[in-house]
């Protein structure tokens, strides 16, 4: 570390041996009875603030000997018994002071080293706190861009999905629909044409005439479920009704549904993941919570469109929900795919549950509009 204090220590020297020299010249031409050599220990003291501590011991070397030699060029030898007492005095007190201003630099040194190794250690620690941050931010930003190609893979996924199931349902609807209807055309005919048939024949047609009819129910009916064609010429509210209204039949379930009469069309997309978080959530009332009705509810706010779906059932377990912690997987496949869909929009999902039921919420935010 540089010393910034070096240069002001450097004068300290220099001003030190022009002192000492000057007292010297003093010392030489002082008139008796003075004790001037008194005046080293001025010099003495500025070295203490010196760079290094063998300037002190310099000085005081040079000192003792200026002492000395100022006794001996003592003109009058009568005179040297008093000066040799205040030479004695001096020297004492030259090296009484030197050796504390050593002592001083000696406790200034160590403490400059400690202060330079405790820099060194802070310097050291700083550096590994920017590496180890530099790894946090490179890790964070691996993180990030892992969860963002997720993001991505999971609305390819879902948008895939619904793609597939548009065409299995367009292909039940235009293939398997149409077969079966040929093979219920053709066994009406049979009725028709073979009357006297033996009353097991009788009995086994009238039997495969209600098996296709049946057939053809649950595959118009699955192909509706894989994409409802309502959805695309009416519109969300009213696939949403026919819908529930299909769950009521199929699940002996009241379902209300709360959606405005004039309720603008939005973008297909977000028409077609609100419907099937419906589905999902009506799935998930069917099979699990017991419920005996639930109320499906649409509003449109400016900016934003509110789906909230309610049932009056068990709810789902406290543990359960405390063992999820954010971690919205944590309550099913489900809810996952939910939550997928939500996300896929920048939207918002709020689970509530307890013993009388559970409330899901979905703020889905509409681009283009200021809330």
């Amino acid at each position: 570390m540089v010393d910034t204090k070096l240069p002001i220590r450097n004068w300290a020297v220099i001003a030190a041996g022009v002192l000492t020299v000057a007292v010297f010249l003093v010392d030489r031409r002082k008139s008796p009875g003075l004790a001037v050599s008194l005046f080293y220990l001025a010099p003495i003291l500025l070295t203490m603030w010196a760079p290094r501590r063998w300037h002190t011991l310099f000085i005081a070397n040079a000192a003792t000997l200026l002492i000395v030699l100022g006794y001996r060029s003592l003109p009058v030898p009568e005179e040297r018994g008093f000066e040799f007492g205040n030479r004695m005095i001096s020297l004492v007190a030259v090296w009484v002071v030197a050796t504390i201003a050593m002592v001083r630099r000696q406790e200034e040194d160590k403490f400059q080293e400690m202060h330079e190794k405790l820099e060194n250690q802070i310097r050291d620690h700083s550096n590994e706190l920017a590496r180890a941050n530099a790894e946090l931010k490179a890790e964070i930003t691996d993180r990030e861009n892992a969860e963002a190609a997720l993001r991505q893979l999971s609305t390819h996924l879902l948008t895939a999905q619904d793609d597939e199931r548009r065409r299995i349902a367009r292909e039940l609807h235009d293939t398997t629909a149409q077969s079966l209807a040929a093979v219920s055309m053709n066994l009406s005919r049979i009725e028709t044409l073979a009357p006297d048939l033996a009353p097991k024949a009788a009995d086994l047609l009238a039997d495969s005439v209600a098996l296709t009819s049946a057939c053809q129910q649950e595959i118009r009916t699955l192909s509706y479920l894989l994409h409802p064609p309502m959805l695309e010429e009416a519109g969300l509210g009213p696939a949403v009704q026919w819908f529930a209204n299909g769950v009521q039949q199929r699940a002996n379930i009241q379902v209300t549904v709360d959606v405005p009469e004039k309720l603008d069309r939005l973008p297909n997309d977000i028409e077609t993941t609100l419907f099937r978080i419906v589905q999902e959530s009506m799935n998930n009332i069917t099979r699990h919570s017991g419920s005996p009705s639930a109320r499906i509810k649409l509003v449109r706010n400016t900016g934003e469109v509110v789906l909230e779906v309610k049932d009056e059932g068990q709810g789902i377990p406290p543990e359960k929900l405390e063992r999820v912690n954010g971690n919205i997987s944590g309550l099913g496949v489900g809810i996952a795919g939910i939550w997928e869909r939500v996300r896929q929009f920048g939207g918002d999902l709020d689970i509530t549950s307890n013993s009388r039921g559970t409330t899901v919420t979905v703020v889905l935010p509409l681009e283009g509009e200021v809330k």
